[in-house]
């Protein structure tokens, strides 16, 4: 309940992110910048470079992927909605 109370003030910004099809997480091999790409839809790997400093040694973010359970590169949903819910 803990977490709920301190990041419900950013459910706006997850509900956005989840409702553009998920998220990728990445990580910079040269300057070791971790940063999401919101993807909607099927994009070239290659084109993936470091918002920090501009260089395309880019791969998938290992932890966060570990904590997601998902395999490196997957599209992430945000939100898992419970059974019950439409």
């Amino acid at each position: 309940m803990g977490f709920y109370h301190r990041y419900r003030h950013l459910q706006p910004l997850v509900e956005y992110l989840d409702s553009q099809g998920g998220v990728t997480f990445h990580h910079c091999t040269w300057c070791g910048a971790l940063f999401w790409i919101i993807r909607s839809g099927k994009t070239n790997r290659g084109v993936f470079k470091c918002p920090w400093c501009g260089l395309v040694p880019v791969e998938s973010d290992k932890t966060a992927y570990t904590i997601t359970g998902q395999e490196p590169g997957a599209l992430v949903k945000l939100i898992a909605l419970g059974a019950g819910y439409a």
